[in-house]
């Protein structure tokens, strides 16, 4: 069952449609005649359908540091007549109301559209963005009701890390702080880490980024608080913050 009522078969023929365009042959399903040029056009039209000129993208909006974590997922979809979509997570619908389809090309009867699906927090899974076009009721001549075109295009967003874990801070230097910790033992997949660092309850500071477990942080004032934090940065999201504090 797919979304949109959309079924992928012709006559006795069934074609399963995951992750592919599915091109049926209009020409038998409608009765049209590939030898009359007028028929023939018309089914070249109808196999057509909507194509993704890209994967689904991936983009962090807020820092490492920052919670709630949101991400924005990206698909741009073609068609004629004009597609539609429906976003989905792990096989379930996604309300129209939490994405947005905003038009950027028109070309004649073709349109090109931006779908955006926003998610706040760490909701890791396969998202699928899932384009329908159909030529409804009638596409081009009277009598004739073509079927609907689908594509699917799909991304696993990967679960974060788990935090990094015995995180400790100490002074290494009169301006340096070295920070070290134990990697996480369970969650997703760890990049890097992400060191940060405020000063007397101020705004948080990029200190650096690393591939190791440890780093020395630099321009530290003597006698100041300071809250010290490491973020393990997976994939695609990073994990919660692991603290430590030093004066």
């Amino acid at each position: 069952v797919f979304p949109h009522g959309v079924q992928c078969c012709t006559n006795t023929t069934i074609t399963l449609c995951v992750g592919m365009y599915s091109d049926l042959p209009l020409a038998t399903s409608v009765g049209l005649s590939t030898t009359n040029p007028s028929n023939y056009a018309l089914s070249l039209a109808a196999t057509n359908g909507p194509k993704i000129t890209g994967d689904v993208q991936y983009r962090l909006l807020t820092p490492t540091n920052i919670d709630p974590l949101v991400f924005q997922l990206t698909c741009t979809s073609t068609g004629s007549p004009p597609t539609t979509v429906q976003w989905t997570i792990n096989g379930i619908p996604v309300n129209s109301g939490n994405y947005s389809s905003s038009q950027i090309v028109t070309d004649g009867p073709t349109s090109t559209y931006k779908n955006t699906l926003t998610v706040t927090g760490r909701a890791y899974g396969i998202y699928t963005c899932f384009i329908t076009t159909a030529c409804s009721p009638v596409c081009g001549a009277s009598g004739f009701t073509l079927n609907p075109r689908y594509i699917t295009s799909s991304l696993t967003v990967i679960a974060p890390p788990n935090p990094p874990t015995n995180v400790t801070a100490k002074r290494s230097g009169p301006t340096s702080v070295s920070v070290s910790w134990t990697p996480p033992t369970s969650g997703g997949p760890v990049t890097r880490y992400d060191i940060y660092y405020v000063a007397n309850g101020g705004p948080s500071t990029s200190g650096g980024l690393t591939t190791s477990t440890s780093y020395v942080l630099i321009n530290i004032q003597a006698g100041v608080q300071y809250n010290i934090s490491v973020t393990a940065v997976g994939t695609h999201m990073p994990s919660y913050r692991a603290f430590a504090y030093i004066i």
